[in-house]
This record gives structure tokens, sequence and C-alpha cells, in this order.
């Protein structure tokens, strides 16, 4: 839990000097405007997301907020936990009845809003995000002890975790790839994240293996569901696995992630489908189990070097 707490701050006056220009004095004048939990779904008037994908219960998205002077109040419903990108950024906010008060956030950072947090907030430059949303069932899943720290967060700046800038750092890079590792990465990463935050088990030993029983059931079901949108909540259901345990399992028995592997068989079956010259690259696309045509074309470009339409002329000539 050590580890979680923010670094030591300077005095009140000197982070009002520096953080935040327009001081802190005219908000304690002005009543925050009240949007009803702008931060969870709709990114409230003050934001729009320029990439964003859900999948078990979790939501991530890249997010550009623009320059918000007047404050608001943010009633949020769900865990959310943002790492900040691009350029320090100054901010005031206030929890319930207290005071004002400055902070300040470096590139590569995260802050915390908690599940049920009623803040209010002020920032007087544009700034980018990548936002991971956590529904209030997802946390509740990961058990009493997490879903209780995820209560009692207000607004927290966590700097110097090595293990959370990992784990968010991968997913920026899918983010930034228009999350071409689709739905299953994406869920891995946020639980793994979200249980580091809100249930470190410093002690946790390695991850069982899969027994021959529940490797075989998860990849018929895979098979079987390729063209769906398959969860890794699916997947674990289907051996009664909790989500993060069988990501772990199925890694330690087979040497490979379980989204890579899912990815794995998309790409094969899409490379079957390609044979059919009738099939339209849109059709390829959704049989295989991919979101569009262009993530087909991103992943099948990762995997096999060129596009599919381009492997389709090639196979044909």
């Amino acid at each position: 839990m050590e580890q979680h707490r923010p670094p030591a701050r300077a005095s009140h006056a000197a982070r009002l000097a520096t953080a935040v220009p327009s001081g802190v004095a005219a908000f304690r004048r002005a009543p925050p405007v009240v949007r009803p939990d702008p931060f969870q779904r709709d990114h409230g008037p003050f934001a729009e997301a320029t990439s964003c994908l859900a999948a078990g219960g979790f939501v991530a998205a890249l997010e550009r907020f623009h320059p918000q002077p007047e404050p608001i109040r943010v009633e949020n419903t769900a865990l959310r936990v943002c790492r900040h990108l691009g350029a320090p950024l100054g901010f005031c906010w206030r929890g319930g009845k207290r005071r004002w008060m400055a902070d300040a956030i470096g590139p590569g950072q995260h802050f915390v809003f908690g599940a049920g947090a009623a803040t209010d907030l002020a920032w007087d430059i544009g700034f980018e995000t990548l936002s991971v949303t956590a529904e209030p069932a997802t946390v509740e899943g990961l058990g009493p002890a997490a879903a209780a720290r995820a209560a009692a967060f207000g607004v927290e700046v966590i700097a110097d975790d090595a293990l959370m800038e990992r784990l968010s750092g991968a997913l920026l890079l899918d983010a930034l790839q228009g999350f071409a590792r689709g739905g299953v990465f994406l869920e891995g990463l946020c639980l793994a994240l979200a249980s580091h935050i809100l249930h470190p088990r410093p002690g946790a030993g390695t991850a069982p293996a899969l027994s021959d029983g529940d490797l075989r059931r998860v990849r018929t079901l895979i098979e079987e569901r390729l063209a769906d949108r398959l969860t890794l909540s699916d997947l674990a259901a289907a051996v009664g696995l909790p989500p993060h345990r069988l990501s772990r399992a199925f890694r330690r028995t087979t040497g490979q992630p379980l989204w890579s592997y899912l990815l794995e068989r998309r790409v094969a079956r899409a490379e079957a489908l390609l044979g059919d010259h009738t099939l339209p690259l849109a059709s390829v696309a959704l049989l295989a189990g991919f979101s569009s045509q262009a993530h087909l074309t991103t992943v099948f470009r990762l995997a096999k070097g060129v596009t599919p339409g381009a492997w389709r002329r090639g196979a044909r000539g």
C-alpha cells in the first residue's frame, strides 16, 4: 500500500503560486456548475473521446479536455484511472465541503477518481489523457476490500508507480493503434491495473496452470465463437475461474498471452476466408471476429507483413 502514497507536497501557498495561474480565491466565491457524472460515458461538454473501446465492464478512451476555468461538480459513480499525457498540468479541486486545493500532475503520472466521489474541479489549460473506467459491478467482482478502496478514493495523484506506468503504457500503445489487439487484451490489462490499485498482493505466488480439460474448453469456445465479441469474462465463465486468474493461468500453461492466441486464431480464420475471392473484405473481417475492415487490416498487416487485399492478390497469383 505504501507505493500508492503520493510524494510529499509543497506548502499550500507555494502550490497556488505555481500550479494554477488563475488562483483559487475566485473559486471560493463561485459555486460549481453541477453536471451528472461527466466522467463516465458522455465525457461532458468539456471533453471529447478521440478513441474508445469497451470490454468486460471496462471502458478505455483517449480523451481531449478543453480548458475549464469555471469550477464544475463531478459526481463520479465509477472508479476512473487516468494517465496524463503531455505537459505538466495544474488544477484545483475540492472534495465535499473541504477548502479548495491546488495540485499538479506530470506526464506519465496518474490520477484516480474514486467511485461515488463528488468533487469540484477546475483547470485552465487543455490536456489529454488515457482513461480507464471500471463499472461498479466489475469492481465488486474484485472483492469487498477492492470495492471499499474504490469508494475511499477522492481525487489522488499517483506518481512513481512503475507497474502502473507499464500497464497503462501498454494500453496507451494499443489505444494509439486504434485498440488493434481487441477486447480481451484491453480487459486483461484493465483488470491488472484495477487489481494493482485496489487490491495489491505483493506476496502472491505464481499462477497455477490450466488443466488439459480447461485448456481444451477455452480453445473450443474461441473456435466456436470466433466471429462474436468474445470477452475474457466469457472465457473465464466457461472454466469457472475469475478473469484475472484465467489470463495468468493461460499464459503459464501455453507460454502465450490469451489475447495473443485469440488474435492469432482470428488471423488464421481471416486467411482461410480470403481464399474465397467472392467474399468482400468487410465480410471477411466480421466473420473472423474483427470489429471492422480497418481493424482486420491493421492486425493482419502486423501478423503477416501485408494487407489482406495484398495477401489475397498474392494467393490468387
